[in-house]
């Protein structure tokens, strides 16, 4: 472009062109508009223009373009193939795919709830070739093809500055399928320790033997599906309609959900004047159900039971309330 402008400015100097307009008539050969507002009128000036801009300049420009549009194809092909690196944190990972409805339910799931619906999330899985299309249009979600046992595939997911994790059971009706997601676990604890993160690690497990292994390799919360499938069954039997509502409070696409929040200072005392002292609870905007402590629920607890700085409350609410709209 360059050598273009300075050349036409020079040979057709008779026109008295200003190295603008000599770089106006450049930029508008190259790229094959062609307005002829501005041509050549000397022979060198009609010889340089077929060699310089446009034999030079256009193949130059179509190289350019071939260039660009190969990149971003090549990104793309990367991108869906789940060989990209992530480059994101604070992200929440999902590892493993058992079906691609159970993790569209996660997602759905999380984007309903306003701590995590602007989140990244990142899928970790070795299950398909390429992510299925209606998982890539999900906003703000990325997708990374490996076994999530290995570190590597780990460290392309930039799993040490993942914020959480939940690790999917691969395959339910395998007796190896615990055994396979304590071993993710051990990697994900292993990773933790080499980067000095900390991540909050859900796990799905078959087999309620499997949950202290997992304890074991640094998963916080497991939901084991022999532990909760009998006692929603029985339920159904002695008291219909109760499986119903346990779905409505757990899932956020509902309407009310249990949440859990922690407790201020300020705030201790007993359960029963603590419920008296917020003033969230007396306008009914919330149902408190209970207290978390040291990971294990007390539901609907005595007005005298005394609270520790610790404890966490568990409410019912139409949405999560941050700590000055539930505490003032």
């Amino acid at each position: 472009m360059i050598v273009s402008t300075l050349g036409i400015w020079r040979l057709e100097r008779d026109q008295k062109l200003s190295l603008i307009e000599s770089g106006w008539f450049t930029v508008v050969t190259m790229t094959t508009v062609g307005y002829g507002d501005i041509s050549p009128k000397t022979d060198g000036g009609k010889l340089f223009t077929a060699v310089v801009p446009m034999i030079g300049g256009i193949g130059f420009m179509a190289y350019l373009l071939s260039v660009i549009a190969t990149t971003i194809i090549e990104r793309e092909l990367k991108t869906v193939s789940g060989l990209s690196e992530v480059k994101r944190s604070g992200h929440i990972l999902i590892l493993n795919c058992p079906n691609e409805e159970k993790v569209h339910a996660i997602i759905d799931e999380l984007r309903v709830d306003n701590k995590s619906q602007e989140v990244a999330i990142v899928l970790i899985a070795d299950d398909f070739d390429t992510c299925p299309d209606q998982l890539m249009k999900r906003k703000n979600f990325f997708f990374v093809k490996g076994n999530p046992l290995l570190l590597r595939t780990l460290d392309r997911a930039n799993a040490s500055q993942a914020s959480q994790a939940v690790l999917l059971a691969k395959d339910p009706k395998s007796g190896y399928t615990d055994g396979l997601t304590t071993q993710v676990a051990l990697s994900l604890n292993a990773l933790q320790k080499t980067a000095g993160s900390n991540i909050y690690i859900v796990a799905e497990v078959v087999n309620r033997d499997s949950i202290g292994p997992l304890q074991v390799a640094g998963v916080n919360d497991i939901v084991c599906l022999e532990d909760m499938i009998p006692p929603i069954l029985v339920q159904s039997l002695l008291d219909p309609g109760i499986p119903d509502v346990l779905i409505h409070l757990s899932s956020k696409l509902q309407g009310q959900q249990l949440y859990v929040t922690s407790i201020p200072a300020e705030a201790m005392g007993t359960y029963g004047d603590f419920l008296k002292r917020v003033p969230v609870v007396q306008t009914t905007k919330v149902i408190c159900v209970g207290v978390l402590r040291d990971g294990a629920p007390i539901i609907n607890p005595p007005d005298t039971l005394q609270l520790e700085l610790s404890d966490k409350l568990v409410y019912i609410a139409e949405k999560r309330l941050t700590e000055y709209e539930f505490f003032g």
